[in-house]
């Protein structure tokens, strides 16, 4: 079951990274939460959520993104899981190197899992330029 699970938060990645949003949605619950990096407001629904992902994705390069562990705690049709992970993007011509983990609470609803919340902690990051 932890494979599964990973399996989500593995494929969701390869989503956003290529720009597949409509992918990106299938793997949301409708009513879903986002807590932004730093702790703004929540994002709430899917919709909202994939739109979020579409706007960094407009507006940012990602040259290089790397999944550094996923760590998975089945719980029933609950799952919690933590990915550690190491960006590099640029914006508006800024270049960014972080580190941080994302923490993604999933539900399963038959036999898949869907993302009901996530969140994102940086734990380093700077500005090369």
């Amino acid at each position: 079951m932890p494979d599964a699970v990973e399996n989500v938060i593995r494929r969701l990645n390869e989503c956003w990274l290529r720009g597949d949003y409509d992918g990106v949605a299938r793997l949301f619950n409708k009513d879903a939460v986002l807590l932004p990096p730093r702790a703004g407001k929540p994002i709430v629904g899917r919709a909202a959520i994939v739109d979020g992902y579409r706007r960094f994705g407009d507006m940012g390069a990602i040259h290089e993104f790397e999944i550094v562990a996923v760590d998975t705690f089945v719980f029933a049709a609950t799952a919690m899981c933590h990915m550690r992970f190491n960006i590099d993007y640029a914006i508006d011509a800024r270049r960014f190197q972080e580190s941080g983990v994302e923490i993604y609470a999933l539900n399963r609803s038959g036999e898949a899992w869907e993302i009901v919340w996530r969140t994102q902690v940086a734990t380093s990051g700077d500005q090369s330029s």
